[in-house]
Protein backbone atom coordinates (compact mmCIF):
# COMPACT_ATOMS: atom_id res chain seq x y z
CA UNK A 1 0.00 0.00 0.00
CA UNK A 2 1.29 3.47 -0.93
CA UNK A 3 1.93 6.07 1.73
CA UNK A 4 -0.70 8.86 1.68
CA UNK A 5 1.96 11.57 1.76
CA UNK A 6 3.43 10.19 -1.48
CA UNK A 7 0.02 10.40 -3.16
CA UNK A 8 -0.88 13.83 -1.78
CA UNK A 9 2.01 15.68 -3.47
CA UNK A 10 0.99 14.79 -7.05
CA UNK A 11 -2.64 15.61 -6.24
CA UNK A 12 -1.57 19.00 -4.86
CA UNK A 13 0.46 19.74 -7.97
CA UNK A 14 -2.38 18.71 -10.27
CA UNK A 15 -4.82 20.89 -8.30
CA UNK A 16 -2.67 24.07 -8.46
CA UNK A 17 -1.07 23.60 -11.89
CA UNK A 18 -4.02 24.81 -14.05
CA UNK A 19 -4.22 28.04 -12.03
CA UNK A 20 -0.53 28.70 -12.53
CA UNK A 21 -0.88 27.89 -16.25
CA UNK A 22 -3.78 30.35 -16.54
CA UNK A 23 -1.75 33.15 -14.96
CA UNK A 24 1.22 32.34 -17.19
CA UNK A 25 -1.07 32.48 -20.23
CA UNK A 26 -2.22 35.93 -19.15
CA UNK A 27 1.39 37.05 -18.73
CA UNK A 28 2.41 35.58 -22.10
CA UNK A 29 -0.31 37.51 -23.92
CA UNK A 30 0.20 40.84 -22.16
CA UNK A 31 1.45 42.75 -25.21
CA UNK A 32 -0.59 40.93 -27.82
CA UNK A 33 -3.71 41.95 -29.66
CA UNK A 34 -6.92 42.52 -27.70
CA UNK A 35 -8.52 39.38 -29.17
CA UNK A 36 -5.71 37.20 -27.82
CA UNK A 37 -6.02 38.88 -24.42
CA UNK A 38 -9.78 38.28 -24.40
CA UNK A 39 -9.25 34.58 -25.09
CA UNK A 40 -6.72 34.35 -22.26
CA UNK A 41 -9.17 36.15 -19.96
CA UNK A 42 -11.91 33.66 -20.94
CA UNK A 43 -9.55 30.79 -20.06
CA UNK A 44 -8.83 32.34 -16.66
CA UNK A 45 -12.56 32.84 -16.02
CA UNK A 46 -13.26 29.23 -17.05
CA UNK A 47 -10.53 27.99 -14.70
CA UNK A 48 -11.96 30.12 -11.90
CA UNK A 49 -15.39 28.59 -12.48
CA UNK A 50 -13.78 25.12 -12.60
CA UNK A 51 -12.14 25.71 -9.22
CA UNK A 52 -15.38 27.03 -7.69
CA UNK A 53 -17.24 23.93 -8.83
CA UNK A 54 -14.39 21.74 -7.57
CA UNK A 55 -14.44 23.40 -4.14
CA UNK A 56 -18.22 22.96 -3.89
CA UNK A 57 -18.04 19.27 -4.85
CA UNK A 58 -15.14 18.50 -2.53
CA UNK A 59 -16.66 20.39 0.39
CA UNK A 60 -20.19 19.04 0.06
CA UNK A 61 -19.30 15.45 -0.85
CA UNK A 62 -20.45 13.08 1.90
CA UNK A 63 -17.58 11.37 3.71
CA UNK A 64 -17.84 8.34 5.94
CA UNK A 65 -15.20 7.86 8.60
CA UNK A 66 -14.94 7.17 12.30
CA UNK A 67 -15.76 10.37 14.18
CA UNK A 68 -14.02 9.41 17.42
CA UNK A 69 -12.73 12.93 18.03
CA UNK A 70 -15.26 14.76 20.22
CA UNK A 71 -15.45 17.78 17.91
CA UNK A 72 -16.54 15.81 14.86
CA UNK A 73 -19.88 14.51 16.07
CA UNK A 74 -21.43 17.93 16.73
CA UNK A 75 -19.19 20.21 14.71
CA UNK A 76 -16.66 22.77 15.81
CA UNK A 77 -17.60 26.37 16.48
CA UNK A 78 -14.49 27.29 18.50
CA UNK A 79 -11.62 28.48 16.28
CA UNK A 80 -8.74 25.98 16.13
CA UNK A 81 -10.32 23.72 18.75
CA UNK A 82 -10.68 20.79 16.34
CA UNK A 83 -7.32 21.28 14.65
CA UNK A 84 -5.48 21.56 17.95
CA UNK A 85 -7.34 18.49 19.21
CA UNK A 86 -6.05 16.48 16.28
CA UNK A 87 -2.51 17.85 16.38
CA UNK A 88 -2.10 17.37 20.14
CA UNK A 89 -3.71 13.94 20.12
CA UNK A 90 -1.68 10.95 21.27
CA UNK A 91 -2.92 9.02 18.25
CA UNK A 92 -0.65 9.15 15.19
CA UNK A 93 -3.67 8.61 12.93
CA UNK A 94 -5.51 11.62 14.39
CA UNK A 95 -2.36 13.74 14.11
CA UNK A 96 -2.04 12.84 10.42
CA UNK A 97 -5.74 13.53 9.82
CA UNK A 98 -5.38 16.94 11.47
CA UNK A 99 -2.30 17.86 9.45
CA UNK A 100 -3.80 16.68 6.17
CA UNK A 101 -7.15 18.37 6.84
CA UNK A 102 -5.46 21.69 7.60
CA UNK A 103 -3.22 21.58 4.52
CA UNK A 104 -5.99 20.29 2.26
CA UNK A 105 -8.28 23.18 3.17
CA UNK A 106 -5.56 25.75 2.57
CA UNK A 107 -4.55 24.14 -0.72
CA UNK A 108 -8.17 23.84 -1.85
CA UNK A 109 -8.64 27.62 -1.86
CA UNK A 110 -5.23 28.84 -3.10
CA UNK A 111 -6.14 28.58 -6.84
CA UNK A 112 -9.43 30.39 -6.14
CA UNK A 113 -7.53 33.29 -4.53
CA UNK A 114 -4.93 33.27 -7.28
CA UNK A 115 -7.31 33.29 -10.24
CA UNK A 116 -10.24 35.40 -9.06
CA UNK A 117 -8.46 38.80 -9.12
CA UNK A 118 -7.49 38.16 -12.75
CA UNK A 119 -10.97 36.91 -13.64
CA UNK A 120 -12.56 40.00 -12.09
CA UNK A 121 -10.17 42.18 -14.13
CA UNK A 122 -11.09 45.38 -12.27
CA UNK A 123 -9.48 47.61 -9.68
CA UNK A 124 -10.07 46.25 -6.19
CA UNK A 125 -10.03 42.65 -7.41
CA UNK A 126 -7.82 41.59 -4.50
CA UNK A 127 -10.22 43.01 -1.91
CA UNK A 128 -13.21 41.49 -3.69
CA UNK A 129 -11.38 38.16 -3.73
CA UNK A 130 -10.73 38.31 0.00
CA UNK A 131 -14.39 39.08 0.72
CA UNK A 132 -15.65 36.36 -1.60
CA UNK A 133 -13.09 33.90 -0.23
CA UNK A 134 -14.28 34.48 3.31
CA UNK A 135 -17.96 34.30 2.34
CA UNK A 136 -17.47 31.24 0.16
CA UNK A 137 -15.46 29.27 2.76
CA UNK A 138 -17.86 30.10 5.58
CA UNK A 139 -20.98 29.59 3.46
CA UNK A 140 -19.89 26.17 2.24
CA UNK A 141 -19.06 25.08 5.79
CA UNK A 142 -22.51 26.20 6.94
CA UNK A 143 -24.16 24.29 4.06
CA UNK A 144 -22.03 21.24 4.80
CA UNK A 145 -23.01 21.26 8.47
CA UNK A 146 -26.69 21.84 7.78
CA UNK A 147 -27.41 19.58 4.81
CA UNK A 148 -24.70 16.98 4.15
CA UNK A 149 -25.23 13.67 5.95
CA UNK A 150 -22.14 12.58 7.84
CA UNK A 151 -20.48 16.01 7.67
CA UNK A 152 -20.44 18.78 10.26
CA UNK A 153 -19.67 22.49 10.41
CA UNK A 154 -16.06 23.20 11.34
CA UNK A 155 -14.96 26.81 11.77
CA UNK A 156 -11.36 25.65 11.38
CA UNK A 157 -12.11 24.56 7.82
CA UNK A 158 -13.62 27.97 7.03
CA UNK A 159 -10.61 29.75 8.54
CA UNK A 160 -8.09 27.61 6.67
CA UNK A 161 -10.10 27.95 3.46
CA UNK A 162 -10.00 31.74 3.82
CA UNK A 163 -6.27 31.51 4.59
CA UNK A 164 -5.77 29.62 1.32
CA UNK A 165 -7.74 32.25 -0.61
CA UNK A 166 -5.68 34.98 1.08
CA UNK A 167 -2.41 33.24 0.16
CA UNK A 168 -3.59 32.97 -3.45
CA UNK A 169 -4.69 36.63 -3.47
CA UNK A 170 -1.31 37.67 -2.04
CA UNK A 171 0.51 35.83 -4.82
CA UNK A 172 -1.90 37.38 -7.34
CA UNK A 173 -1.19 40.85 -5.97
CA UNK A 174 2.53 40.26 -6.50
CA UNK A 175 2.12 38.89 -10.03
CA UNK A 176 -0.71 41.16 -11.17
CA UNK A 177 1.48 44.20 -12.02
CA UNK A 178 3.62 42.00 -14.27
CA UNK A 179 0.61 40.40 -15.95
CA UNK A 180 -1.35 43.65 -16.25
CA UNK A 181 1.44 45.67 -17.89
CA UNK A 182 0.78 45.89 -21.57
CA UNK A 183 -2.99 45.49 -21.25
CA UNK A 184 -4.85 47.25 -23.99
CA UNK A 185 -6.99 49.96 -22.39
CA UNK A 186 -10.75 49.58 -22.68
CA UNK A 187 -12.64 52.24 -24.54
Amino acid sequence: MLDESVLSKPIAIVWVLPAVAGILAMAATRSRRPAVRKRALRVVRFLTFFYLVGIVIITLWPLHFDATHHGLQTGNRIPFHGTLGFVTSQSKVQQQVGDLDFLANVLLYIPFGLLLPFAIDRPGGILITLGLGLGFALGLELLQGAYVVGRTFDIDDAITGFAGAAIGAAVASLTRPVVKSGYVRRR
